[in-house]
């Protein structure tokens, strides 16, 4: 009995990066979701795993929004779409204070009845990995997923 090869998926063997400025204000939040969007359909991530990428991704824009800027000084945030073989890495990078990672992300779980806190918890829910670095230059997180 003859059996039937399976297709390789299209990013198997594929790399291919896309990088973006945009200001960092929260009217252009949607504006970088849908750049990761675009560049997800675009090397034909299946849609089950592209929304869940975008929404570990809008938790790091609205950070990013939301505390990575000085209002005297909004500054950019730079949105890094890479493909490498099976694996989608996005890195984000503000221009704010930056944060005490440690002191933010403790155990990984957010507290019951806090009012916020949610996203980095999400993100690694999401996500096969998520890294963040912070100093007063700056944030940078960084999620990868590998596809199947």
């Amino acid at each position: 009995m003859a059996t039937r090869m399976e297709q390789p998926k299209p990013w198997r063997f594929a790399t291919r990066a896309e990088k973006r400025a945009f200001p960092n204000n929260p009217r252009d939040a949607r504006a970088m979701r849908a750049f990761v969007g675009e560049f997800l359909t675009s090397v034909e991530v299946p849609e089950h795993i592209t929304d869940e990428i975008l929404m570990a991704v809008g938790e790091v824009v609205a950070n990013a929004c939301r505390h990575g800027r000085i209002p005297a000084k909004p500054g950019d945030v730079t949105v890094d779409c890479d493909l490498a073989s099976a694996s989608v890495t996005l890195t984000v990078v503000d221009e704010g204070p930056g944060f005490d990672v440690d002191g933010v992300l403790g155990n990984g779980r957010p507290a019951l009845l806090s009012p916020g806190g949610r996203g980095f918890f999400l993100m690694r829910q999401l996500m096969d990995r998520v890294d963040v670095e912070a100093d007063h230059n700056g944030t940078t997180v960084t999620l990868c997923r590998e596809l199947p």
